[in-house]
């Protein structure tokens, strides 16, 4: 019997090993079977960066990388080449279900449904979190009222906390917090809105005024970038242009830095993509700088009140700059240092403000949402988490949300090789913004991204030439351009 039981043992081995071989052989042939797909879900666990050795790449005297693994996959037919392995690689959770949505408490607002309050985004734009109105020289500022919702240590906000801030990818967009906190406060996606609105006038040389924080009821009517550019010439968007241009020309005064660099939007529809450069308009301009001005007023109502919260500072560069073309802002931006938050106020040099808080954006990033707890906190007389809190949690976020901007920025690479790779006959140009020996970095407007390239001819900073494209490596995200004039 034991004889018996030894042969059939050594018989399956040795079958085993036959259909391993074969296995093998067939990948190397490329021409693997169906039922061989189950066999390579290993090769997809270490092309996620969930296994850290590999039999199969092993076997094929292929170095194991997630890279080399994931290049197998696509030669072998089992993924194509729209697959995007970051998330999973990145380690980044999508969750399956969110705490509830308790009801909304009622409370006393202040009624400016009176005023046309516009809600302006790029086109598509599904989280409306931000509106700007006028009433006489008022400038009003409304930000969604996530706040009144979602209170300190709640389950949304310990869930907020987790996430730390939306995820934009191409392909899809994970939510901080869930779809029904949008639904209840994006503004304008109800014929009446809550927000937390930053009531704000100017002085005469720029500087903030008079400023008011409420709770209020507003009308919102949205916009695209596009449609607002189109009504600055008439009120009420005229006279919030000119205000804001007064409120830029002090930042200016104070040695503000303005860097402008080509910026695309990337869309992946069922595997097409598109991208679409976003044209430089004074619309945006309105925009950020009346969000710019709700971030100071809701600093300085705090360090006023003493409310303990998350100011954001930055450093002054060695050398103050104002760069006009594109190769003088690529340098000048490697001299800034990073900005730094933390619960004593302090100068942010870039924005040329004395002091500065996040605070437009609580429905898509946690920092804001603090900064709107603790407002909130302040406006109904209940007690603000401390400052020793308020580090722990910008900590934490701080920690989570350099994961967010890798997987964004990787994630955007991807797609951008994805439509180069179905786009076979594109051209378009590119300019030099640095040159050092052999190498120049290029920008391309077209594409929003930055590249290095080997020159073989003298070529100036700011010079603009057409390329082509002449390899792609999507695992790898590398790609290579040619001169072609």
């Amino acid at each position: 019997d034991d004889l018996e039981k030894e042969i059939q043992s050594r018989k399956q081995k040795y079958e085993e090993k036959v259909k391993w071989k074969e296995f093998i052989n067939r990948i190397k042939n490329n021409k693997i079977h169906e039922d061989d797909k189950n066999k390579c879900n290993s090769l997809k666990d270490f092309a996620y960066g969930r296994e850290k050795t590999n039999k199969i790449l092993k076997e094929l005297s292929i170095q194991p990388t997630p890279e080399n693994a994931h290049r197998l996959l696509i030669k072998l037919n089992i993924w194509n080449e729209t697959v995007n392995p970051y998330i999973k690689r990145l380690n980044f959770t999508i969750p399956s279900h969110f705490p509830d949505v308790p009801e909304i408490e009622q409370e006393e607002r202040l009624d400016l449904t009176y005023l046309e309050a516009f809600a302006i985004d790029d086109e598509g734009n599904k989280d409306p979190d931000d509106a700007i109105s006028i009433d006489g020289n008022k400038l009003w500022v409304h930000i969604a009222d996530v706040a009144s919702l979602v209170t300190p240590d709640s389950p949304l906000d310990n869930h907020a906390q987790s996430m730390c801030a939306n995820l934009y990818l191409p392909e899809k967009t994970v939510t901080m917090l869930p779809e029904k906190i949008t639904s209840l406060f994006g503004l304008g996606l109800n014929e009446i809105s809550p927000a937390l609105s930053f009531g704000m006038t100017l002085n005469d040389d720029g500087q903030l005024n008079d400023i008011e924080i409420a709770p209020t009821l507003i009308k919102v009517t949205r916009l695209t970038y596009q449609q607002a550019e189109q009504k600055l010439q008439s009120s009420p968007l005229k006279e919030i242009y000119n205000l804001i241009q007064k409120f830029q020309n002090y930042r200016r005064s104070q040695n503000c830095v303005f860097l402008t660099f080509p910026e695309v939007k990337i869309k992946a529809y069922e595997n097409t993509v598109i991208i679409n450069r976003l044209p430089d308009l004074r619309s945006r301009q309105l925009v950020t700088e009346s969000m710019v001005m709700a971030g100071e007023a809701s600093a300085r109502v705090a360090y006023k009140n003493k409310i303990p919260f998350p100011y954001v500072s930055q450093s002054p560069p060695e050398t103050i700059e104002h760069p006009k073309d594109l190769a003088a802002m690529f340098a000048y931006r490697k001299l800034l240092k990073p900005g730094e938050t933390h619960t004593i106020p302090a100068p942010h040099s870039g924005l040329g403000l004395k002091i500065y808080s996040r605070s437009t954006s609580p429905l898509r990033r946690y920092i804001d949402l603090i900064a709107h707890q603790q407002l909130r906190a302040y406006i109904n007389n209940r007690q603000p988490i401390d400052d020793q809190t308020i580090v722990n949690r910008v900590g934490s976020y701080e920690a989570l949300i350099g994961n967010i901007n890798k997987l964004e920025r990787l994630s955007n690479l991807h797609w951008t090789l994805v439509y180069l790779h179905q786009n076979p006959t594109w051209q378009g140009q590119g300019i030099v913004v640095d040159i050092k020996d052999h190498f120049a970095v290029i920008i391309i407007p077209e594409l929003g991204m930055e590249t290095r390239m080997v020159i073989n001819r003298n070529l100036s900073l700011n010079y603009i030439f057409t390329l082509k494209v002449t390899g792609i490596d999507i695992p790898g995200l590398s790609i290579h351009f040619q001169i072609i004039d």
